[in-house]
């Protein structure tokens, strides 16, 4: 079996034994009920999130399947289809690309707030970006 650990010498402190060194604390151990309400809270927005996208689109289906998914026939029969998929799609693209490049400008200038602007880090979304500490 395991036997324990051999006593090691040094020239300062003498013999010293493997476990009589104290276990490390993870670094936020003080912070476990931070955690939880945390989870909570993100828990709570999930389902939130789950039932403003997933509510609308299974009423969606729901619709388009009544009537034996004549409404779904018909509506894949449309002949202008692919031009409305084609203009979906470049908004959405184009949407993404103009969201990234706002984000990025304005995570940029909230980086160079100087210091004695602090207080705007009260703004929503300007929390996290603002400095800390000088």
């Amino acid at each position: 079996m395991n036997s324990p650990p051999a006593p090691t010498m040094t020239a300062d402190t003498g013999p010293r034994r493997a476990e009589c060194v104290p276990p490390r604390r993870p670094p936020h151990a003080h912070r476990r009920g931070f955690r939880s309400a945390a989870t909570v809270l993100t828990a709570i927005l999930a389902a939130a999130l789950a039932y403003l996208v997933l509510f609308p689109i299974a009423r969606l289906v729901l619709l388009a399947l009544a009537d034996g998914g004549a409404n779904l026939a018909r509506a894949l029969g449309t002949p202008a289809l692919g031009r409305t998929l084609l203009t979906t799609v470049v908004l959405a693209l184009v949407s993404v690309m103009m969201a990234a490049v706002l984000g990025t400008v304005l995570a940029w200038l909230a980086m160079r707030l100087p210091v004695r602007h602090r207080w705007a880090a009260v703004l929503p979304g300007m929390a996290g970006a603002t400095p800390s500490s000088c």
